[in-house]
Formats: C-alpha cells, sequence, structure tokens
C-alpha cells in the first residue's frame, strides 16, 4: 500500500495511508472535500452527490437540486 510522509517528520516516517485518507487522498494535501471519501487514492462521491462546481468535493445533492 502507498504510504506518505505527510507531515514531514522523518522520525515517523510514512505515517498516512493514501490510499483512504480524505485529507490527503491519492498524494499529501489532496483534500477529498464535502460528501466525499478517498478509496483506492481517488476521491469519490456519496451516492446522492455529484461534484458538480469548481469547489473541491460533492457539494451538489443529486436529489435536491433541481438543475
Amino acid at each position: 500500500m502507498p504510504f506518505g510522509n505527510c507531515d514531514g517528520m522523518a522520525a515517523n516516517g510514512c505515517e498516512t495511508d493514501l490510499t483512504t485518507s480524505a485529507t490527503s487522498c491519492g498524494m499529501c494535501g489532496t483534500a477529498c472535500g464535502a460528501n466525499s471519501s478517498c478509496s483506492v487514492g481517488v476521491c469519490v462521491c456519496a451516492a446522492t452527490f455529484g461534484d458538480c462546481g469548481a469547489a473541491p468535493g460533492c457539494e451538489t445533492s443529486l436529489t435536491a437540486d433541481p438543475a
């Protein structure tokens, strides 16, 4: 599994699991955002949300937003 040294501290090594971390998904510092999670190093939206805007994450409810 790929791990990253996201806190920059050599003493604790590569402490972050880049395949599941919502704040370091795929690489250190890449946050998934609202209504999403990290799966295999890729941010994925929750079932009823979509990434329809410029903001990071899945900000649009696909069941409540008429657009």
